[in-house]
């Protein structure tokens, strides 16, 4: 009986010699886990994230739709394919109009040869009836010198007072003859004046009507207005689309440089935000890249989202680099601040308790706790307001 009482108190000794010496060995392990660092002056950033995705802005969307009825003849784009600007996207049957066109051409070119052919007539009718004015001219100068010789004598009575008055008589004849003259001259400038500006008028209004018609012919040929993807196909090869009051859409192009930013900021955080501030976002569908953005507009009306308040917070795109998509989720750090120069620690380094911040330094072979002031934190970095210099020796457990 003995015996089994002193067996039983053995195994209790050394179980209680292997629970003493575990605890012994891993309290001396754990005292000795810790490393000493020295406060560094760094640059430290006060960051905000947000939940955030890709949104197109005014004018992203673009539907591209015929000016004219008709058939499309062709249809050059599908889903997904990326156009440029000016590039044929479809083409309408256009046909009639360029038969239209072919005889306006013909129209304009007859009344060219037209005005051509007046101008000649013009030229030699006026050439013959300036001649004719100049020769009347001559013989009425002629005329005019005789008979104010035949004057001289008839006032001297040299010659009798009949052939005076015939004398008299052709001279008035040629007076009126170079007058019949003129009046004729003149009367053909006008004629062919007005004949050329008819012309003339009716060719103007053949130009003005055929490039009315070469406008109508391009609306044959739908381009895209700007550069993008093709986001839908409205309109087949082969339909019919009747333009009226609502041009009908052939596709919709989204422009992916007209993209915006879209966070969602808890209501906590939004009193840190302003327009301007710095930001860099982290697409869910590339997310090796980090790309630049600020602060554009700050919405003033919240929305609540399973009982939290949030504010919509619009960021300007600055390099977009990558290929980014409406309603791509990212998520978004705004930097509300900047310090430079300032202590920094690593964010394992300060402990909590309470209201109250406290880091352990190592000060003449004893490690002390001392509480201290905190500033911003990021990247598991926290900056250190008060409390310790960069002198100091900081503890850190493992």
């Amino acid at each position: 009986m003995k015996r089994k009482y002193f067996y039983l108190l053995a195994a209790v000794v050394f179980l209680l010699m292997i629970v003493s010496a575990v605890y012994l060995l891993v309290l001396r392990k754990h005292s000795a886990e810790y490393r000493i660092i020295k406060p560094s002056n760094e640059t430290i950033k006060n960051t905000i994230m947000a939940s955030a995705v890709i949104t197109p802005r005014v004018g992203a969307y673009i539907n591209v739709g015929s000016r004219i009825s008709g058939t499309v003849t062709k249809l050059c784009v599908k889903i997904g394919d990326y156009v440029k600007k000016n590039q044929i996207i479809a083409v309408i049957d256009h046909r009639e109009m360029d038969e239209t066109i072919k005889q306006i051409k013909a129209q304009i070119q007859s009344k060219k040869l037209l005005i051509k052919q007046t101008k000649k007539e013009k030229i030699m009718d006026i050439d013959d009836i300036d001649s004719k004015l100049k020769q009347s001219q001559n013989v009425l100068s002629y005329a005019k010198s005789n008979f104010i010789r035949m004057k001289t004598l008839f006032e001297k009575g040299f010659i009798s007072k009949d052939d005076f008055s015939k004398k008299k008589t052709d001279y008035e004849n040629d007076i009126i003859e170079v007058k019949n003259n003129e009046k004729m001259l003149h009367n053909k400038i006008q004629y062919y004046n007005y004949k050329l500006k008819s012309l003339e008028s009716d060719l103007i209004s053949l130009k003005a009507k055929l490039k009315q018609q070469l406008i109508q012919r391009s609306y044959a040929f739908i381009r895209a207005p700007i550069s993008g993807y093709i986001a839908e196909v409205n309109t087949q090869q082969g339909e019919t689309v009747a333009s009226s009051f609502n041009t009908p859409t052939f596709v919709k192009i989204i422009d992916l440089n007209r993209l915006k930013c879209r966070a969602l900021v808890d209501d906590s955080d939004i009193s840190q935000v302003k327009v301007g501030d710095r930001v860099y976002f982290i697409p869910d569908a590339y997310p090796l890249k980090k790309i630049s953005a600020k602060v554009e507009k700050i919405y003033p009306d919240g929305t609540v989202i399973d009982g939290v308040t949030y504010y919509y917070v619009d960021c300007t795109i600055l390099n977009n680099d990558v290929h980014l998509k409406p309603q791509m989720d990212v998520n978004a750090y705004i930097i509300t601040g900047i310090h430079r120069n300032t202590i920094v620690l690593p964010a394992d380094a300060v402990k909590f308790q309470g209201r109250n911040t406290y880091v352990f330094i190592k000060k003449k072979g004893k490690i002390i706790r001392k509480r201290v002031k905190t500033g911003f934190e990021n990247e598991g970095k926290i900056e250190i307001l008060s409390g310790i210099t960069n002198k100091d020796n900081i503890v850190i457990y493992e």
